[in-house]
């Protein structure tokens, strides 16, 4: 995610926009792929542990991942983790993936696996890769066609968890983990629950997240991906080849 803050009228660019400007800067054409070292880890949201919750805030009210599906609610329990670096919310995505069906993981191998650059981070391509090379199967925006709202309702009514890649900070995949249809025919009033990997901005880090859904799908692109054919509604799901044996949500 690329971070911007205004203070005093000056732009206070963070580490992965800086990157992008000095590659610039060198003339370079294409971004390739680095080693991920410690050196990378800048913290992400896995640094802040919870310094921005406020239980009784007035801004937002709490919300619990454990309420049961009925008939306006469809929630399944995506496993949440909050990324370690600030360009790894691919991989703490596809971690949680893993997660929800009894496998396990480690982030920064996996973003080195999947190539993840700065700025960049990982696309779809190399999101399904990481998981055929698992022997997973999978669908995504590359090969079924740009994700709509329909499409995340039936995978979580399948119990199959969507990854997608959004505008928010600039690019930034998450995980959707629920859908509220708030009983009404109308779109307008629906609600999407995500497993976020930078869950920092509702006053209770608890990695999860929630945004209305026709907001969410005006901003249901990635900027810096054009003129990739997945920057628009980018979507994938993995499912493992035969059930794992521990249970999930």
């Amino acid at each position: 995610m690329i971070i911007s803050q205004v203070n005093n009228g000056k732009y206070m660019l963070k580490t992965r926009t800086l990157f992008f400007l000095i590659l610039l800067c060198a003339g370079v054409g294409t971004v390739q792929a680095y080693s991920l070292n410690i050196s990378d880890l800048m913290g992400g949201a896995a640094a802040y542990k919870g310094l921005g919750d406020h239980p009784d805030s007035e801004w937002y009210t709490p919300f619990s991942i454990n309420a049961s599906s009925d008939e306006n609610l469809t929630l399944i329990k995506v496993p949440s983790v909050q990324q370690s670096t600030e360009i790894t919310c691919g991989s703490a995505a596809a971690l949680d993936n893993l997660l929800y069906y009894g496998s396990t993981g480690d982030e920064m191998s996996m973003a080195e696996e999947m190539g993840t650059v700065p700025v960049y981070g990982a696309n779809v391509v190399q999101m399904a890769k990481l998981f055929t090379d698992r022997g997973w199967t999978v669908h995504s925006s590359t090969t079924d066609g740009d994700g709509d709202l329909a499409l995340l309702q039936n995978n979580l009514k399948a119990g199959v968890p969507t990854l997608v890649a959004w505008a928010d900070w600039g690019g930034h995949w998450m995980v959707v983990t629920g859908y509220d249809t708030m009983g009404t025919d109308t779109v307008v009033d629906d609600v999407i629950i995500f497993a976020d990997p930078y869950d920092v901005t509702d006053h209770n880090q608890d990695g999860y997240y929630r945004f209305p859904a026709a907001r969410f799908y005006s901003l249901w692109f990635v900027p810096h991906w054009y003129p990739d054919k997945d920057s628009v509604r980018p979507w994938l799901t993995a499912t493992p080849p035969a059930p794992i044996s521990k249970s999930h949500g």
